[in-house]
């Protein structure tokens, strides 16, 4: 890589991203190639992306809906596991910063805070349920154990930091 793409790049790709704050997961199936995560994956193969704080949350918001709409299986590799490669991610991202590709989603933080407020609420509703299945009921005792645990899950997922 030259120096005159590190100047003309705003986006770092790989090993050249020494401070990442983006993690691209690198090999899967259909539903979670390219999966955008804003911390390290432990046992995940991961692309490290560093892009610059204050474009961050344009480039994650873009990220996130490129992952979406299943754009990043069209341009995987691979017969039973697809795969994308740091080039891949790096023309992405270049078109990207050359208009090419536009978000055609609308954020905001009002709509960030209101869904995290009915995702919460969920979580809560879906404690509540487990909690009256497995002390009202005999027969599904399981289903509310499983509805438990995965309230729980939800709680410690990747990306709410917990």
């Amino acid at each position: 890589m030259s120096w005159l793409n590190v100047i003309k790049q705003t986006a770092i790709v790989g090993r050249m991203a020494t401070n990442a704050n983006l993690w691209l997961q690198r090999k899967g199936t259909k539903q979670n190639i390219g999966n955008v995560f804003t911390s390290k994956p432990q046992n995940l193969s991961s692309i490290p992306i560093q892009v610059p704080q204050e474009k961050f949350e344009e480039y994650y918001n873009f990220l996130a809906e490129f992952y979406a709409d299943g754009r990043w299986f069209e341009l995987s590799q691979g017969s039973l596991q697809q795969g994308i490669t740091n080039k891949i991610v790096e023309n992405v991202l270049k078109d990207f910063e050359r208009g090419k590709y536009t978000r055609r989603r609308k954020y905001s933080d009002k709509l960030d805070e209101g869904i995290e407020a009915m995702f919460q609420k969920t979580i809560k509703m879906m404690k509540l349920t487990g909690e009256l299945l497995m002390t009202g009921s005999r027969k599904r005792i399981r289903e509310g154990r499983n509805m438990l645990r995965y309230a729980k899950d939800l709680e410690q997922s990747f990306d709410r930091g917990r």
